[in-house]
């Protein structure tokens, strides 16, 4: 890691007074920013599916999300208490209640 100037850091890390996390528990996170989950929106209109990156948002916790086709795409949090707000090409939506979310 040093030679590719990298910190590792397992407490959370501490920007202006924004905490800073790598990975949370989602069904308790704390407030503050992280990575990790790397949250996706699947948005259904018949027979057709997307798979589009999300943002995250639960409360004061916000979840970034991770691009490429490689990167798992954690989609629990289309459920329950997160709110999920997809990119779609240089946007950034926000997606109703029971907007036909789900594979």
């Amino acid at each position: 890691l040093d030679t590719w100037r990298i910190d590792a850091h397992l407490e959370p890390m501490q920007i202006n007074g924004l905490a800073m996390f790598h990975e949370i528990d989602p069904e308790v996170p704390g407030a503050g920013m992280s990575g990790h989950l790397h949250p996706v929106a699947w948005l259904r209109s018949g027979r057709e599916k997307a798979r589009l990156p999300a943002f995250a948002r639960r409360g004061d916790h916000l979840v970034l999300p991770a691009f490429g086709r490689f990167t798992g795409g954690f989609d629990g949090q289309e459920r329950g208490p997160w709110k999920l707000f997809p990119i779609a090409g240089d946007r950034v939506v926000e997606l109703p209640p029971s907007s036909g979310r789900g594979r």
